[in-house]
């Protein structure tokens, strides 16, 4: 059952795909409070460290 899965927007996605934290094969989504990516080829998933300090960085210096 899916009904905590959250998609990421393609922006955030693609920040993760730049910093190497997911691979161009993979999605990523929120699943309670972690950041799950999703190869969407094999359907294997994994926890993506630190994938909250790339989204968080992002957004201070896009800011100021």
């Amino acid at each position: 059952m899916d009904f905590m899965k959250q998609i990421l927007d393609e922006k955030q996605i693609k920040l993760l795909r730049e910093n190497g934290a997911i691979s161009e094969h993979e999605v990523a989504f929120r699943s309670g409070d972690l950041v799950v990516a999703e190869n969407v080829v094999t359907r294997k998933r994994r926890v993506v460290e630190n994938a909250d300090t790339v989204l968080l960085e992002s957004k201070r210096l896009l800011k100021g």
